[in-house]
């Protein structure tokens, strides 16, 4: 689907409110509230009534739409530039190409990415060969600090990610963690893997000693020689993501911040993991991963994540 296929699929707001109905309910309307499906439609303000408990409700109900007070038409193609844009987007060119304001989008683009997020149970447990590895977010040392402060491992003023990486599924998981320790890294990342299949590839790092000895196998490299080992042991597809989001960084967003970081690494994951999917499906997809996740202004502004 390309941009110009999605504004004649959705000429206006009421196209995308029944397409939203078809994603959000397709076997038919039914309560939010009890899962009745006798509902009564009041046709004149968009909203149905459920016959069993009288709860009132409307399609944009319950979702990252809840309450808007912009189009859905906006939405849908503020939807489809962030889920286009490889390396990411920022608020301030929604609202360029939008005409909204700027603290408008910031929300929109927030609200997406929590649309975006994929939970347990949506990707399969990694088995096979998995690549793990670690990013530190934050900028280069000021010109005054050169030599004094670390930029990778043991850097103080950096936010430690950890990133894992199914070879055989080309799908990648990621978080953000207050340290490296063995056994932070090893309960992070030990819910996303079926260890007894799981052949581990990193780095000679002893943060993933523990990791490693819970799998079926650990094998290692080492970056001062190689960067593929002798025997095929390698990270290089996982920081080839890293370089990705890297650059949506460093090009798009400039400065993340720690509170809410763990959102752009559920846009990058999505976006990394449906990278072969057409984007017609990606787009269906997270419009009905929106039901159920609304995102008030009050919690990304008073410090709940």
């Amino acid at each position: 689907m390309t941009l110009i296929e999605l504004l004649e699929s959705f000429p206006t707001d009421e196209a995308c409110r029944q397409h939203l109905i078809k994603m959000r309910w397709p076997k038919g309307v039914a309560c939010l509230k009890c899962s009745c499906d006798r509902v009564s439609e009041l046709k004149s303000r968009k909203q149905w009534t459920c016959l069993e408990c009288r709860y009132r409700f409307s399609a944009t109900a319950g979702t990252i739409f809840h309450k808007t007070h912009i189009g859905l038409r906006k939405w849908f193609i503020a939807l489809f530039i962030i889920l286009n844009a490889k390396k990411g987007i920022s608020s301030l060119e929604v609202n360029r190409q939008l005409g909204i304001s700027q603290e408008c989008c910031w929300h929109m683009c927030h609200r997406i990415r929590e649309a975006m997020r994929e939970d347990h149970g949506q990707i399969e447990l990694f088995d096979g060969v998995v690549q793990i590895d670690d990013y530190y977010h934050g900028g280069d040392p000021r010109p005054e600090d050169k030599g004094k402060l670390k930029r990778g491992r043991g850097s103080q003023n950096k936010t430690t990610i950890v990133g894992a990486y199914d070879s055989d599924a080309g799908t990648i998981r990621t978080k953000h963690l207050p340290n490296l320790k063995q056994k932070t890294v090893a309960d992070a990342v030990m819910p996303w893997m079926d260890a007894k299949g799981t052949t581990l590839h990193s780095d000679e790092f002893l943060g993933y000693d523990k990791l490693g000895r819970l799998c079926r196998e650990h094998r290692q490299v080492n970056h001062d020689e190689w960067y593929v080992a002798k025997d095929g042991t390698h990270c290089n597809a996982v920081e080839n993501a890293w370089s990705l989001f890297n650059r949506a960084v460093i090009g798009s967003f400039h400065q993340i911040s720690r509170k809410h970081l763990h959102r752009y690494l559920s846009e990058f994951d999505s976006r990394f993991n449906s990278r072969k999917q057409g984007m017609g499906k990606f787009f269906d997809r997270v419009l009905r991963q929106s039901n159920g996740r609304m995102l008030p202004g009050k919690t990304l502004t008073n410090g709940i994540i």
